[in-house]
């Protein structure tokens, strides 16, 4: 049986990668704290603006490898964009089955390139 925030973490990126955008807000705390990257998200519209951008553009979703337990959870991932195929570890923190915290790790040459770091302008 996976674990509390394992779940959530799962059913979070089964929703966006599955386009059901509403479910995946759903499972976002209203006080969601991100770390990215690159750019960054004053609040839950803006970075579900982002999932939905992202979400709707992304092909070839394969989700990689799974880890967590009753409060955080690790999701390894690959999917591709019109610049290429990126790999991201998404680190999840949950409480109270919604997702409070969400820091993004991947390579961010691809979407530098193509524009994507809305920070350095």
């Amino acid at each position: 049986m996976e674990n509390k925030a394992l779940t959530t973490a799962v059913d979070y990126f089964n929703a966006w990668s599955s386009k059901d955008f509403a479910k995946a807000s759903a499972l976002l705390s209203d006080n969601i704290s991100l770390e990215m990257p690159i750019n960054s998200y004053n609040n839950k519209a803006e970075f579900m603006n982002a999932v939905q951008f992202t979400g709707s553009a992304a092909t070839n979703i394969n989700l990689l490898a799974k880890f967590g337990n009753d409060n955080e959870a690790i999701l390894l991932y690959d999917f591709t964009l019109p610049m290429g195929t990126i790999r991201i570890a998404e680190h999840f923190k949950v409480e109270k089955n919604k997702i409070v915290f969400i820091r993004h790790v991947h390579d961010t040459y691809e979407l530098r390139k193509a524009g994507f770091d809305k920070s350095s302008s």
